[in-house]
């Protein structure tokens, strides 16, 4: 488990297609624990997490969360 304290995380985010995944990722993040402020940036597919006493492994499964619900058809 990694313990970030007070700190600013940027991740790479391979999944988003539209809005709705931006919307959902953001909403998720919000949640957690810590987090004062969430960017998501759909064109460069990143974001940006800042907050205090963050645990990396939390911010991914629920990135990975956030976007495992969303199923596109084709």
């Amino acid at each position: 488990m990694s313990l970030l304290v007070n700190t600013r995380v940027v991740v790479a985010i391979r999944g988003m297609s539209c809005k709705g995944c931006v919307s959902r990722v953001s909403k998720a993040l919000v949640r957690v624990p810590g987090v004062r402020s969430v960017a998501i940036d759909l064109p460069s597919n990143s974001g940006v997490i800042e907050g205090e006493n963050l645990i990396l492994q939390t911010i991914i499964s629920t990135i990975h969360d956030a976007l495992s619900l969303i199923h596109i058809s084709q």
